[in-house]
């Protein structure tokens, strides 16, 4: 298990069907792209919050960043 800490760096809705998204970039240059459920949840993510996440488990290897 590994966890490294997430900086937001972009929030909204993006494409034809307007999905809210959030972007997080790490300091080591590693970039994930949430896609949510819903536009409510948009609200709960504010840009330049640190966001701690956890990478792979003790029952997997497959969640890896790369």
């Amino acid at each position: 298990m590994n966890q490294r800490f997430f900086t937001v760096i972009a929030k909204g809705l993006k494409g034809k069907e307007r999905t809210p998204y959030v972007k997080l970039q790490s300091e080591q240059d590693d970039k994930i792209e949430l896609v949510l459920l819903s536009r409510d949840e948009l609200a709960n993510w504010d840009i330049d919050e640190e966001v701690p996440v956890v990478i792979g488990s003790a029952k997997s290897n497959q969640s890896k960043l790369t």
